[in-house]
């Protein structure tokens, strides 16, 4: 998945002419009556919204969302869509689930396949994390982790949730728990907005943005933007996620106390991740405001 070459990802990762995907019963959208992409056509029918190609039906699905004429979602269980464009046909991550992988991958974990009891597990001080996981959790898996204080640790909280089903599908997506401090950027199954939501996830777990404006006084901009893990491979995929799909391509990873750091090193792209990704940590947001309040002003 993640670990091999990006080219190779990159030309491996539409199934041409997948078929099987079981439909998730939701509210029908509106649609065109009929739709042509490349060799596929959507067309409405009497149970819901078909996919065809070459006259043969390869399913019928209950929403579909059209975003272009030349791009379509078929919205399926467990977070999923199966995207219809010029390339063929794929399965992506929503946002929601892209967030869980990059939530799960920084500040979170999964039992190894032979433990015998399985948990997902995300760890974090912060309740606006805290909360948003919750709130992903609930859209993607349609339930809700207990939270509870860690023994001896003040105002560190931990979500859990047991379930095989739940972690062996997590772990598909990240390959987390695979072996220690392992994760992989899943690749294959992210378009744009999936990208940007697991790459904001992932910041708000074990990212850092920040203001020293009294370390350099005589910079316009004394902002710095990095990503943290002791999982050094994972960072490399990160740093060719950030250049392939946002163009931010000044960037450096280095080994700092008991971890690899990836750090974006020019001044334009780390505008560019603030104003296109961002984070949800709370002190994240204050500062991407403040740089933002000086970028206006010049």
């Amino acid at each position: 998945m993640g670990s091999g070459k990006r080219e190779w990802q990159v030309e491996k990762r539409f199934e041409q002419g997948a078929t099987g995907y079981s439909p998730e019963p939701c509210s029908e959208p509106e649609a065109p009556q009929g739709l042509g992409i490349g060799e596929y056509e959507i067309g409405l029918g009497t149970d819901g919204f078909m996919l065809r190609r070459g006259g043969e039906v390869l399913g019928t699905y209950k929403e579909v969302k059209v975003l272009s004429p030349e791009r379509a979602l078929f919205k399926l269980e467990r977070g999923m869509f199966l995207e219809v464009s010029l390339q063929g046909v794929r399965k992506t991550l929503s946002p929601e689930k892209a967030g869980m992988a990059g939530f799960i991958a920084s500040d979170g974990s999964l039992s190894r396949p032979s433990a015998k009891s399985k948990r997902m597990d995300f760890y974090s001080a912060s309740d606006e994390l805290l909360d948003k996981f919750t709130e992903f959790m609930k859209e993607v898996y349609d339930v809700a982790p207990r939270r509870h204080q860690i023994k001896n640790r003040e105002h560190f909280f931990m979500l859990d949730k047991a379930g095989k089903d739940i972690v062996e599908d997590m772990r598909e997506y990240t390959h987390k728990g695979l072996k220690k401090n392992y994760w992989e950027v899943p690749f294959d199954y992210l378009d744009k907005e999936s990208a940007r939501m697991f790459l904001k996830c992932f910041m708000s777990g074990d990212g850092h943005i920040g203001w020293y404006p009294r370390s350099h006084p005589r910079v316009k901009l004394p902002l710095q933007v990095r990503f943290c893990s002791k999982n050094t491979e994972g960072l490399e995929q990160i740093q060719q996620l950030l250049e392939e799909d946002f163009g931010i391509s000044h960037t450096s990873i280095y080994f700092g106390k008991n971890r690899s750091v990836l750090e974006i090193t020019s001044t334009e792209d780390k505008v560019k991740y603030i104003t296109e990704i961002g984070s949800f940590k709370e002190n994240h947001i204050e500062v991407i405001e403040r740089a933002s309040k000086v970028i206006r002003e010049e």
